[in-house]
C-alpha cells in the first residue's frame, strides 16, 4: 500500500464546508452545476458577478481609508490549510495593497470545539478582537450585540453600499440574522453552493468485483459485509467528527432528523410544519440500531468516534478506505490526489439509499450560513475602516480575492464573460506541481464569506478537459436523484428563547454526545434506549422544543 503524506490540492478551496465544512487542488469544470433552489425562508440566488452601486467616497489612492488601518481578526484554522502570518502571507499583503487595512490574524484551530470555546469566552468577557470572523453562535451573538458588545451594519448603510444593496435584494438576511432592537450585527456568510455531504466510495473497487450501487440501507450493509470480505485490510466505512456527523447525514433517510448539516440545533429539526426532537422518534432508534450491527461486526471504522480529519485523509491517500459520508468537495481533493500520484483508483458519490420509511436524502447546507457571519466589535478604533473593509469583502473584487487569491498572480478574468480562471503557475490537473495558493501565497481559507456557484472558474486557457470529472457528475447525480434536501431555515431568537437553547439545549445536546457512541460501540445496551429518551426528556426536551417552535412562529409572521 502506497505511503505518502496527503495533499490536497488548490482547486477544493473554492468552497469553504468551512468546511466544514470541510468547511474548505486541481481544475474546477468550467460549467456551473445546477443547485437546489434555496426556500423563500432562504437567500435568492445570486448573481455570479453583481451589478453594483457606485463606490462609496475613497481617498485618492483609491483604498477604503485615508491612512492605513490594522484590524485584528479572530478566525478558524482549518487543519489542512494553515493560516500564515502576515509578514509570509502575499494574500494578505495584497490586500493591504488594495485596501490599506491590514489584517492581524489570531487563528485558534478548527477542531474539538476550540474555535466555538474561544469564540464564547470572549465574547462572556468583552475582550474583543476588531472583527469575529465565524461568530458560531447567532442567538449568543444578538445577545450580547444589543448591549453594546458589536457593531450595527444598519447603522453604517451610507458608507457601505455593496452591503446596502445585498439586504435590499435579500430581506431574508435580515429576517434571519437581524437582533431584537431591529439592527443587523451579523454579516452571514452566503453561499449558493448548498450541496453538503454525500455517500462516496472507491468506484474502481465497485467495478473490479461487478457490485452494483445499493438501493437501500440493508444492501449497504451486504455491501460492507462484501467488500470487508474481499479486502480485509482495508476500511470499509471510514469517519471523522465523532457518532453525531454519522448520525446527522443518515437521519433524513431513516425518516427522522438531526438539524441541519452546518446548523447548530441539537437534535432538533423540521417536520410537518414544526420543530421536533429527533432522538424521540422510534426512527431513531432504528438508525442507531443499524450503526451498531455495522459496529459490531467490524464494517464501521472502530476508530470512528476518534478519527481526526489529517488521519481520514491519510486513509484515503494511502488508499486504505472504501466508503464514507463526507463534504462533495473532497471527492474532488481524494481523485485528483491519485491522479497527481498516477494511482488508477477513484472516488465517486452514490445515490443516497432509500431507508426504511421510503426516505432518502442529506440536508443541504442554508443559502445563509448560520453561525457563520462576519462581527464587528463595537468598541472598534475605527468603525468606519471596520465596516468598508466588510462592504469591500462582498463586493466583487473582495470576492475574487478572498475566492481565488491575487488577480494577475494566482486569476485572470476573462473579459469575454468575467470568469476567472487560474494562471499558468498554479497548481490544478493540468500543473499539478504548481504554486499552491495557502503554501505558496499565503491565502486564508476561511476568508470567503460570498461563494460563488459551484464550477464557475473556468479551465486555464491551453489546458486540456480535466482528466477527471467525477466531482461535477457526482454533484449532478446528487441533484438528479433529489438527494439534497432543503435546508431548514435559520431563526431568529428572542433573548429568552436564546437562553433556553444556550443553556438547555447545550445540556441536551452534551448528554446526547456522551451516550450516543456507547450505544452504538454496545458498552451501553440498545436496550436501554427508552430509558435514554426519557433521561433526555427529564434534562428539558419540551423546554427547547417550545423555544425553537417559538422562533419558527415568529419568523413565519415577518
Amino acid at each position: 500500500m502506497k505511503q505518502k503524506a496527503f495533499a490536497l490540492t488548490t482547486a477544493c478551496i473554492l468552497i469553504a464546508s468551512l468546511l466544514g465544512a470541510c468547511s474548505s487542488g486541481g481544475s474546477t469544470s468550467s460549467g456551473s452545476t445546477a443547485q437546489p433552489a434555496a426556500s423563500s425562508s432562504q437567500v435568492s440566488s445570486a448573481a455570479p458577478v453583481s451589478s453594483e452601486p457606485a463606490p462609496a467616497e475613497t481617498p485618492e489612492s483609491g483604498k477604503l481609508t485615508d491612512s492605513d488601518v490594522t484590524l485584528s481578526v479572530l478566525i478558524a484554522e482549518h487543519p489542512s490549510f494553515p493560516v500564515t502570518r502576515y509578514e509570509d502571507s502575499a494574500f494578505l499583503q495584497h490586500i493591504y495593497d488594495t485596501t490599506g487595512i491590514k489584517l492581524d490574524l489570531q487563528p485558534v484551530p478548527d477542531s474539538n470545539d476550540a474555535y466555538k470555546n474561544r469564540v464564547t469566552t470572549l465574547m462572556a468577557s468583552g475582550d474583543l478582537p476588531d472583527l469575529i470572523w465565524s461568530n458560531t453562535n447567532d442567538g449568543l451573538t444578538n445577545e450580547v450585540a444589543v448591549k453594546g458588545a458589536f457593531l450595527p451594519y444598519t447603522d453604517y448603510l451610507d458608507s457601505t453600499p455593496v452591503l446596502s444593496k445585498l439586504l435590499d435584494e435579500h430581506p431574508a438576511i435580515a429576517k434571519s440574522y437581524s437582533a431584537s432592537d431591529g439592527k443587523l450585527y451579523i454579516m452571514p456568510r452566503i453561499t449558493q453552493n448548498t450541496i453538503s455531504e454525500v455517500l462516496m466510495i472507491r468506484e474502481d473497487i465497485l467495478e473490479a468485483e461487478g457490485l452494483a450501487e445499493p438501493a437501500t440501507f440493508d444492501e449497504l450493509y451486504e455491501l460492507l459485509k462484501t467488500l470487508k470480505e474481499k479486502y480485509p485490510d482495508m476500511i470499509p466505512f471510514i469517519n471523522r467528527n465523532g457518532g453525531t456527523h454519522i448520525i446527522n447525514r443518515l437521519s433524513t433517510s431513516f425518516g427522522t432528523g438531526y438539524g441541519g448539516s452546518e446548523t447548530s440545533t441539537y437534535g432538533y429539526y423540521l417536520k410537518d410544519g414544526a420543530f421536533v426532537y429527533g432522538p424521540e422518534e422510534a426512527e431513531f432508534k432504528v438508525m442507531v440500531e443499524w450503526l451498531k450491527k455495522l459496529y459490531d461486526e467490524d464494517l464501521l471504522d472502530e476508530e470512528y468516534a476518534l478519527r481526526n480529519t489529517a488521519q481520514w485523509e491519510e486513509a484515503f491517500a494511502n488508499e486504505n478506505a472504501i466508503f464514507a459520508i463526507d463534504y462533495v468537495d473532497r471527492i474532488r481533493n481524494i481523485n485528483n490526489d491519485y491522479i497527481a500520484d498516477g494511482s488508477s483508483a477513484r472516488v465517486v458519490a452514490m445515490k443516497m439509499p432509500v431507508g426504511p420509511t421510503g426516505a432518502h436524502g442529506i440536508k443541504a447546507k442554508a443559502a445563509l450560513m448560520s453561525g457563520s457571519g462576519i462581527v464587528i466589535n463595537g468598541k472598534v478604533k475605527d468603525p468606519e475602516a471596520a465596516v468598508k473593509f466588510v462592504d469591500w469583502l462582498y463586493s466583487d473584487t473582495g470576492r475574487y480575492a478572498a475566492a481565488f487569491g491575487i488577480e494577475g498572480v494566482t486569476f485572470e478574468i476573462d473579459p469575454a464573460d468575467g470568469r476567472p480562471y487560474y494562471t499558468e503557475q498554479m497548481n490544478r490537473q493540468a500543473n499539478p506541481q504548481g504554486k499552491d495558493l495557502v503554501a505558496d501565497f499565503g491565502w486564508i481559507y476561511y476568508m470567503d464569506k460570498y461563494e460563488f456557484p459551484s464550477g464557475y472558474l473556468k479551465n486555464t486557457p491551453g489546458d486540456p478537459e480535466p482528466i477527471d470529472n467525477r466531482w461535477e457528475h457526482s454533484k449532478n447525480k446528487i441533484n438528479t436523484n433529489g438527494d439534497s434536501i432543503p435546508a431548514d431555515p435559520v431563526l431568529n431568537y428572542s433573548e429568552a428563547q436564546s437562553q433556553v437553547i444556550k443553556n438547555t439545549g447545550v445540556i441536551l445536546d452534551d448528554y446526547f454526545k456522551q451516550n450516543i457512541d456507547k450505544f452504538i460501540m454496545g458498552t451501553r445496551p440498545i436496550a436501554e434506549w427508552e430509558d435514554f429518551v426519557a433521561e433526555l426528556q427529564a434534562l428539558g426536551v419540551d423546554e427547547v422544543k417550545a423555544a425553537f417552535n417559538e422562533a419558527y412562529a415568529e419568523f413565519n409572521s415577518k
